[in-house]
């Protein structure tokens, strides 16, 4: 299986003249069955904070007709890839594999909240509440805002100290015996992953990509952060890390994702793309496949 990752362009907004972004998305998944359209809570959120209730469910429910796989949200991948390493690189134990990939956006749902078993998008959509996404928007611009300002000498100083409190909260409470690790223990974890970040990157492409992406979307001193900019954020993180094809048609982010790609050459990463007809997808019908396989990690 091939994952095809997508931003809220190709969901939301229609081409002019025929066929549109949605037609052809569609057609494309429908002529060449090797390829899997990925989605997230992400292209959900950004549904959902459309005005329009029945807009946003009609564009769910086109969602739900490509019968996606769904992927785990950014945070709880990389809660397991901060796990994988340390359990390999300092505990010295096997870590379960990770999956990213989800038969059922219920089981996503599972890792940070309560789910709604047999949800789909439209279900999402109709229980959601956009609001309580509002504060984690703002607190993005601030960062953002901030890291912008900062000269690069001050971003040199205050490297270490950012890049600790970054990893820490994604730290397991609980060691591989179980017993709960102190906050003096967790500083440490937290610095040993500093302390070997090109090999924590190369384990971690979730964690090494949001790391570039935000790199490159702080460069530009003059630039004004947008409440977009954080699910442009996950969008990258998501389509970029674990999946083969990002397609974006917003060309900030497709900047920001090439920076990233240049920026971790030993990672296999998605090829990014700005239309959907530039996607390695084949237009010639493919023998049916029966079997779907959820890949691993693809460091």
């Amino acid at each position: 299986m091939k994952t095809l990752y997508i931003d809220h362009h190709f969901i939301a907004r229609e081409t002019k003249g025929q066929p549109t972004n949605r037609q052809l998305l569609t057609e494309l998944l429908a002529d060449d069955p090797d390829w899997r359209l990925a989605a997230s809570e992400s292209n959900l959120l950004e549904i959902a904070f459309d005005g329009d209730k029945a807009r946003a469910l009609r564009r769910a429910q086109f969602l739900d007709s490509l019968h996606p796989v769904w992927m785990m949200e950014r945070l709880d991948i990389q809660k397991h890839e901060v796990r994988a390493f340390l359990w390999g690189n300092h505990f010295r134990v096997a870590a379960e594999p990770l999956s990213p990939f989800r038969k059922h956006l219920s089981e996503v749902m599972s890792y940070h909240t309560r789910p709604i078993i047999g949800a789909g998008a439209a279900t999402w959509i109709r229980a959601i509440d956009p609001t309580e996404i509002a504060e984690a928007k703002r607190l993005t611009v601030q960062s953002l805002t901030i890291l912008q300002a900062a000269s690069k000498q001050q971003k040199r100083q205050i490297e270490a100290v950012t890049f600790r409190a970054w990893v820490y909260p994604k730290i397991p409470i609980r060691d591989p015996a179980g017993a709960l690790m102190s906050k003096a223990q967790k500083d440490k974890l937290a610095a040993l992953c500093y302390a070997s970040r090109d090999q924590f990157f190369r384990e971690c492409p979730a964690i090494a990509v949001e790391h570039y992406i935000c790199e490159a979307r702080t460069r530009d001193p003059n630039r004004v952060p947008e409440e977009a900019d954080a699910i442009d954020l996950q969008h990258g993180v998501l389509g970029l890390s674990y999946c083969d094809s990002f397609v974006t048609g917003d060309r900030y982010s497709y900047s920001t994702a090439t920076h990233a790609i240049k920026s971790l050459p030993l990672l296999k990463l998605a090829t990014p793309y700005r239309k959907l007809e530039e996607a390695p997808i084949n237009h010639t019908p493919a023998p049916p496949s029966t079997a779907v396989i959820y890949p691993t990690a693809r460091a």
